[in-house]
């Protein structure tokens, strides 16, 4: 008799024939291996399926299921949970990477706390500008005190206990199009720990040839509610609209807008502070460690950028002045140099 495998993994994937072939194979290639991969292919009008079809051929554990064309992200990944059967659900991107003992590791932290609900891990970024490592908060306590401010579980590093996703009925909402990752972790905060696993296991493609249609003003909509959401477990009704403002500005998320004072943020995180004390919703020890890296974002946004800004501008125009060179965007164009010859 067939048993369930003890993990799903789940990819949802569009047009992705560039990159879908090494992230399956990264899956495919896990020192764990009992799994099924559950892949949702959105209609794509390239190769990406016929690739699919031929690893499927392969390897029995690939399910390929396929949605109508365009169909919205969040729709795909929800139907995609209802199809998953493992005792964990881990997500994969179909750009992404991610290490051969991943599944494996999760897993066995996974079996080892039954207490943890969703787990993540580190992340580096590859592909782009921006290559670097991100490293996020590890412990329960310090995830939910930094959701207050940001999403702080890489999204393709996940692994989830489906047992607690199905008893609470969490799934991606379209109320949080654009973040809908960020809303169903403070979901999940609200009934079960978070935790991330202090290690590299995944690795996150920048690909500069993707076209992102992103609705800069929905994603902000959907940022704003997510925040009020947890700013009400503190404030209730009696939260102010001119507070979320300087929440979402400590958030990095209102940076065309005007800034809010120093004195404004320190009588407002005072606030948050003390409303916490009563309402015991976060750990003040962690609460105030993500009060203290907002507040020294901000002044790098506020403070240092400008001036760092100003002191380049001096130096762009004086070299451009007496050499008639102008050296703005060297770097950048530098490397672009350098990515081609690589190609």
């Amino acid at each position: 008799m067939n048993h369930p495998p003890l993990v799903s993994v789940l990819m949802p994937t569009f047009n992705s024939e560039k990159n879908i072939s090494s992230s399956i194979r990264s899956i495919l290639n896990q020192s764990f291996t009992d799994f099924e991969f559950v892949i949702i292919d959105g209609g794509s009008s390239d190769q990406t399926k016929k690739i699919i079809v031929e690893f499927a051929q392969q390897d029995s554990r690939i399910k390929l299921f396929e949605n109508p064309p365009r169909l919205d992200i969040i729709r795909s990944l929800n139907q995609g949970l209802d199809l998953c059967s493992g005792k964990y659900i881990a997500r994969m991107d179909s750009d992404d990477l991610c290490e051969p003992d991943r599944l494996e590791k999760q897993v066995r932290f996974m079996d080892a706390n039954p207490n943890v609900g969703v787990l993540g891990t580190y992340q580096i970024y590859f592909g782009g500008r921006d290559d670097r490592k991100s490293k996020t908060p590890k412990t329960h306590l310090a995830i939910k005190a930094s959701l207050l401010f940001w999403a702080t579980m890489r999204h393709p590093t996940v692994m989830i206990r489906a047992e607690v996703m199905n008893a609470y009925q969490i799934r991606y909402s379209l109320e949080h199009t654009y973040c809908e990752d960020y809303g169903m972790w403070v979901k999940f905060a609200q009934v079960t720990e978070l935790h991330n696993l202090p290690e590299f296991l995944c690795y996150y493609r920048w690909d500069e040839e993707k076209v992102w249609e992103t609705d800069n003003v929905a994603l902000m909509a959907a940022y704003r509610k997510i925040i009020v959401f947890q700013l009400k477990l503190l404030f209730g009704d009696s939260l102010l609209d001119e507070d979320v403002e300087t929440h979402l500005f400590m958030c990095g998320r209102l940076m065309g807008s005007k800034a809010p004072s120093r004195k404004t943020v320190k009588i407002w995180f005072e606030k948050v502070r003390k409303k916490n004390l009563e309402a015991g919703v976060y750990s003040d020890l962690e609460l105030s460690k993500a009060m203290r890296r907002a507040y020294k974002a901000y002044l790098k946004r506020t403070l240092w950028w400008p001036i760092s800004n100003a002191v380049k501008g001096f130096i762009f125009d004086s070299v451009y002045k007496l050499t008639g060179v102008n050296i703005k965007g060297y770097k950048t164009r530098a490397m672009n140099r350098i990515r081609g010859m690589l190609r």
